[in-house]
């Protein structure tokens, strides 16, 4: 039996809308490629962003990951 399966982290086209939301969000047509690669592990997994260490002024940051997380 085949079982298919579909995840957004695979597939090419929903990669090229997040770089897309990736930049325009950032305001720049420019973005390294690992930063690049880290934002959009980020956007895939948003609940994963709960796990960093942040500094107080970034806070605000966790906080709406947190709130996404329970979508």
């Amino acid at each position: 039996m085949i079982h298919l399966s579909y995840h957004p982290a695979f597939d090419a086209f929903h990669a090229i809308f997040r770089f897309l939301r990736v930049a325009f969000r950032t305001g720049t047509s420019e973005t390294e490629v690992d930063k690049l690669r880290i934002l959009d592990y980020y956007l895939l997994f948003p609940w994963r962003a709960s796990a960093i260490r942040l500094s107080q002024k970034d806070l605000e940051v966790r906080r709406i990951a947190k709130r996404l997380a329970r979508v």
